[in-house]
């Protein structure tokens, strides 16, 4: 992703104005960051350095590609200045964690824990934003008729269960199951014991067509909802259940409850949300594995055929952790 910042360095009082451009469909571009203060979306990564006066690459710690002379900026936007300086000055003292290799991810992940912060932190390394662990403030809007789309897959009116079980690119590729999936048996069990205990809700599988599918689902939505149909589910559900990754992060911002939230490779300090249901086998495996290896999604660096941080979540536990939480 790369966010570019036009700005005009000649006088005082001139508004920043932000443009996103990241390699995503325009729709995708829109539903993630419609409504969120950019200018223009552009669905390609552009050469465009020449015609912005800053731009930044933004996928851990944003990276400063481009910028003018700091000194004559201060003088329009000092803020801006200095935290082009904060960026600027982090990247020279830590050029390896912008190294294209896995080795680089790995190393700022561990600094980021060593200071105490998570991901949603990583943009203010040096804490000039000044963005809480949990700031969860910001909101994606839903450009589309929720109970229309509820209509649409009929549920409006019901309670239901979102569950999900993939890995965007990476899961189910018809050679592996990622590393962040939890076992489809365990699924299976799980979806069995919720409408055991819950049975006056609707269990609905999202996700891509090429999902594994569940069993005991109610309504099958995989590879059948547009990514703002998406949103309306997320946001609608009275629990949603899944791996870390995409639907976690999207249902917490367009204002949806609880979430049972599996964590294998990746770690909850890293990547877990305040009023989620965070479960990881930290008892067996006590350290998380994101990018200490190039192939951590495919394979348990451990060398294990089923990472064990994944399969020791019982669906009893998952279960168990629900009534803790106060049920459904």
């Amino acid at each position: 992703m790369i966010i570019f910042t036009p700005i005009s360095t000649g006088g005082g009082g001139i508004p920043v104005k932000i443009n996103v451009t990241a390699p995503f469909p325009i729709a995708t571009l829109k539903a993630l960051f419609g409504g969120g203060g950019a200018e223009n979306l552009f669905p390609v990564a552009l050469s465009v350095a020449a015609r912005y006066d800053v731009v930044i690459k933004l996928n851990r710690y944003p990276q400063v590609v481009a910028a003018p002379d700091l000194p004559p900026l201060a003088k329009a936007h000092f803020r801006l200045s200095a935290l082009l300086k904060a960026y600027l000055d982090f990247q020279r003292e830590n050029s390896g964690f912008f190294a294209s290799s896995s080795s680089g991810d790995a190393a700022f992940i561990y600094y980021a824990r060593l200071r105490g912060q998570n991901r949603l932190q990583y943009p203010d390394t040096e804490k000039i934003l000044n963005i809480a662990a949990a700031d969860y403030r910001s909101r994606l809007p839903i450009f589309i008729d929720e109970a229309a789309t509820l209509e649409k897959f009929n549920l409006r009116g019901k309670k239901f269960i979102t569950l999900a079980r993939g890995a965007g690119a990476f899961g189910e590729l018809g050679t592996f199951d990622c590393t962040k999936e939890y076992p489809l048996a365990h699924y299976d069990e799980l979806t069995a014991r919720l409408k055991r205990q819950y049975p006056a809700y609707a269990l609905v599988q999202i996700g891509m067509a090429r999902n594994a599918a569940m069993q005991n689902i109610d309504v099958d939505l995989r590879g059948q909802t547009t990514l703002e149909e998406l949103k309306v589910l997320l946001k609608n559900s009275v629990l949603h259940l899944d791996g870390e990754g995409g639907n976690a992060h999207l249902r917490r911002y367009v204002g949806g409850g609880k979430a049972v939230i599996l964590f294998g490779p990746t770690a909850p300090e890293d990547f877990g949300y305040a009023g989620n249901i965070n479960i990881r086998a930290d008892a067996v495996c006590p350290l998380a594995c994101e990018w200490l290896t190039r192939w951590w999604m495919k394979k348990c660096p451990r060398g294990f055929a089923a990472p064990p941080c994944m399969n020791e979540i019982s669906p009893a536990l998952v279960m168990e952790k629900i009534s803790e939480s106060g049920g459904l």
